[in-house]
């Protein structure tokens, strides 16, 4: 069966997702580019760590603000991202944690931020998915 759709991508749920993920978008760019840049953070020290915590801090804030602002036409996506933005805030408050204890045994179990930047990155790809309809 040949898809109606360029790049055989699934259809928008409905032209009202459609439009407020298009809306979305820059908040959702901006979440998984400051997410790359918290993988493999550690290795450049305290300070690097802080300055990346910041720039998901302000991107899930931003986020999270757009998505109370222009709530989403299906209830259960908007819940969706709404879980993905607090995945991404606390990715940030682990960041500023591991900021203050690189170094320090104690604050070891904070620093798997490789692995909850991943999770936040692929709950919001999941979120997205949902924006989609299934045709099959």
């Amino acid at each position: 069966m040949e898809s109606d759709h360029p790049g055989d991508r699934p259809a928008p749920a409905s032209p009202e997702i459609e439009a407020w993920l298009t809306e979305a978008m820059p908040s959702v760019s901006e979440l998984i580019g400051a997410a790359q840049r918290v993988t493999g953070v550690l290795f450049k020290g305290a300070q690097a760590t802080s300055v990346a915590g910041d720039e998901v801090a302000a991107a899930a804030c931003t986020a999270s603000a757009w998505l109370v602002d222009h709530p989403c036409p299906d209830t259960a996506i908007g819940e969706q991202f709404e879980t993905a933005f607090d995945d991404f805030a606390d990715l940030a408050e682990r960041c500023a944690i591991s900021a203050r204890t690189v170094g320090d045994h104690r604050g070891s179990r904070h620093h798997d931020l490789d692995k909850r930047a991943a999770r936040a990155t692929t709950d919001l790809m999941i979120a997205l998915s949902a924006t989609r309809r299934d045709d099959e």
